[in-house]
């Protein structure tokens, strides 16, 4: 199953933006009207959406659920109330705004979508939360034929700023039974703005998680610095990052740059012109199951030039290799070097770890 094509197709269905689906409905049309009337007026909502800079650590740009514009014929009935509001299906670009993060290679995801509203986000708010309180059970067909069926089900009010809602949505893909649950939060900012944030994780809705990045995106959308702001900045040597999921948690620390290294053996030398660099990294398992990282792979040596290195065998003197087969149960730690090879006369300028449990660190060398 695509996780994010079926993704696609739950957004459309929900209202988040317009892509290339199908979808049918049950429940009752709430709101069946055609909702507050929106103006087209340029605003700056681009710079009130998360960057980089305002998400925890661990967090990393995603490319968001593709979108394109849809029929309305294919709009459920229950969600015509809404789809046209500016914004929602893709006019008044210069009014609406969106990004994408992702935990990790293939961890849960968060997304969001400002909409400006021209002094309206309150009845716009209050039209999607009636939609969506009215259209209680769906079925969505992507463009590439992912087939689903699902539900909206009512949350706990989650009482951020002004106005707001709460949902889970449940997606079951026929051609692959496996139930995923998406929370879903729709926000009244201020008078003009207005935030939808929904997040996917295969097995685990991951809600501790969902709600400081939801957190930090409402903060951002009122024009304040996000709590998470600066903590995907880059660390000094000897400073640790906590990485990983809802699950498998660990806190990895660059601990110093060996540059150039010698190897522990006459057998082991680098190719002409080359030399050695040796990271040490100290690796603990803060929490969860027992995993088995891979630091050999999960680290790169970037240099000033932008060019990246990726590990490697070469035992070391003063900072032995971590074991070819490493399996860290809950409180264990390990301690190791990772050795690159580079081009005599480079200048490192920082290394990055991309945890397995989720999540990129990065440390600068100097």
């Amino acid at each position: 199953m695509k996780r994010m094509s079926l993704l696609s197709c739950v957004v459309v269905t929900v209202g988040v933006v317009t892509a290339g689906c199908s979808a049918t409905s049950t429940g009752s049309p709430a709101t069946n009207g055609a909702g507050p009337t929106v103006t087209s007026t340029t605003v700056p909502v681009s710079s009130l959406v998360l960057t980089a800079a305002d998400v925890p650590a661990g967090w990393t740009p995603a490319a968001p659920s593709s979108s394109s514009s849809s029929s309305s014929d294919s709009t459920p009935g229950c969600m015509k109330g809404y789809v046209n509001i500016g914004g929602f299906n893709g006019q008044n670009s210069a009014s609406k705004a969106s990004a994408s993060f992702e935990q990790g290679s293939g961890g849960a995801q968060f997304e969001e979508v400002l909409n400006y509203a021209s002094g309206k986000a309150e009845s716009l708010v209050s039209t999607v939360i009636g939609v969506l309180d009215g259209c209680r059970t769906f079925s969505t067909t992507s463009a590439d034929g992912e087939s689903a069926t699902g539900s909206i089900t009512p949350q706990a009010n989650p009482h951020l700023s002004k106005q707001s809602a709460a949902f889970t949505v449940s997606v079951t893909a026929k051609s692959f039974p496996i139930t995923i649950s998406i929370p879903m939060v729709i926000v009244q900012v201020n008078n003009d703005v207005s935030l939808i944030a929904s997040q996917v994780a295969m097995g685990s809705t991951s809600d501790s998680s969902f709600h400081r990045m939801l957190t930090d995106a409402v903060a951002k959308a009122s024009g304040k610095a996000s709590p998470d702001l600066g903590a995907n900045a880059p660390k000094a040597l000897g400073q640790s990052v906590e990485l990983g999921g809802s699950d498998l948690k660990a806190s990895v620390t660059a601990v110093r740059i060996i540059n150039p290294a010698q190897a522990a053996n006459q057998y082991d030398t680098p190719n002409t012109g080359n030399v050695y660099v040796g990271v040490e990294f100290k690796i603990v398992n803060t929490g969860g199951p027992a995993f088995q990282p891979s630091p050999d792979s999960d680290a790169t040596l970037i240099d000033t030039a932008s060019h990246s290195y990726s590990s490697t065998y070469a035992d070391l003197t003063g900072c032995p290799s971590f074991a070819s087969s490493l399996t860290l149960n809950s409180g264990d730690t390990a301690d190791g070097c990772v050795t690159f090879q580079v081009p005599t006369g480079t200048t490192i300028a920082k290394v990055q770890f991309t945890s397995q449990s989720g999540g990129t660190a990065e440390w600068l060398a100097g």
